[in-house]
């Protein structure tokens, strides 16, 4: 392997809406972690939630849809080598016998889960928008996965986005045969999508771009809406129950949780996905719930048990995800990637950041 440099060119959130490309050291590692030099990282809409609403305290790195090459190993680290390629995590939970959360399989809850596990500097955010990043020790452990080589670094770094949403699938128990109402079709809505076709579920969606609509049809979808009034009128004339066994939201408008409880039949279930952040208030009739059984939950990052099947569904190529990515930048166009991120038009999906 060649030398590595002694700096590298990051994007460094510095306050709300503000994102400058800095030159930093290499983050240091200690015996038991792994450097990576980063070749793809998708962006995220936390990312771009914590950007545009300053959600967090500056100096940070975002990025944490990571895949790429070692670059360098501590020396107490066993089983991987420098130049093997690898797609990482960077929330890992303790998974400890006697921790409250782990024991019931909540890990995004668990103390531990939520320090973050990957850095390319100042407060651990990520640090995939970044040319080198740091993985600490818990995740070289238990969140880092092989890359097979039919599998591009671009492709594997949508590992992490699709185990959030097999767990949400799990989360929600979806059945073959249910009924599913998807509100939201971009790259997290088109995951959503397939995954719920190759359980067996009728898969309906709602989005108001065109080529999304389109993807989502080729990608599985019987039927998709322009608005949520267009999938109301179909279901109440197609379906005997009214509504969806299940609806997703996948995006992070919250004042359409009421609307999506009223996509679904009684004792329905609706899945609030895109909902991160904490005082995200929002108004719903609380008699939905009491009266005629509907049950509103929600999922929240990623699940570590359930990491290698969803690799496994991309190594297979099982769900699609290179016809999900629109664009890719390099680093030095970052701007640019968070402006087609934050708004997207027709035929933008997902950003990959390319350090």
């Amino acid at each position: 392997m060649n030398e590595l440099p002694h700096a590298m060119l990051a994007a460094v959130y510095r306050g709300k809406d503000e994102i400058r490309l800095e030159r930093l050291p290499l983050p240091p590692i200690s015996p038991k972690e792994v450097l990576i030099r980063v070749e793809a990282c998708g962006i995220c809409g936390t990312d771009l939630k914590k950007i545009h609403l300053g959600l967090v305290e500056p100096p940070r790195i975002f990025g944490h849809e990571i895949a790429g090459r070692i670059a360098r190993i501590g020396e107490d680290v066993e089983g991987w080598e420098v130049g093997e390629r690898v797609a990482v995590v960077h929330h890992v939970p303790c998974l400890r016998s006697d921790c409250p959360y782990c024991r019931r399989s909540a890990f995004a809850q668990c103390p531990v889960y939520k320090q973050t596990g990957t850095t390319a500097g100042y407060e651990p955010a990520g640090g995939g928008f970044a040319e080198f990043v740091r993985v600490m020790e818990r995740c070289v452990k238990h969140g880092m996965i092989r890359l097979p080589p039919n599998v591009t670094s671009e492709e594997a770094s949508f590992i992490e986005p699709l185990n959030t949403c097999l767990k949400g699938v799990r989360q929600a128990n979806i059945q073959p045969d249910d009924v599913v109402l998807i509100l939201g079709q971009g790259p997290i809505g088109l995951l959503y999508t397939q995954l719920c076709r190759r359980v067996g579920a009728q898969v309906f969606v709602v989005d108001p771009l065109a080529s999304r609509r389109a993807l989502a049809l080729q990608l599985g979808a019987e039927v998709a809406f322009a608005t949520a009034i267009e999938a109301k009128s179909y279901l109440t004339e197609n379906l005997s129950t009214g509504g969806a066994d299940v609806a997703i939201l996948a995006v992070a408008n919250s004042h359409l949780v009421q609307t999506t409880l009223d996509l679904v039949r009684p004792a329905g279930k609706v899945l609030l996905f895109a909902q991160t952040y904490l005082q995200d208030f929002t108004q719903i009739d609380a008699g939905v719930i009491g009266m005629l059984e509907k049950q509103l939950l929600g999922s929240y990052s990623g699940d570590v048990t359930l990491l290698q099947e969803a690799a496994d569904l991309i190594f297979r190529h099982d769900i699609e995800v290179q016809r999900l990515i629109s664009h890719r930048l390099p680093l030095s166009s970052m701007q640019e990637a968070i402006a087609l991120a934050s708004q997207p038009k027709e035929n933008t999906l997902k950003v990959i950041v390319q350090p």
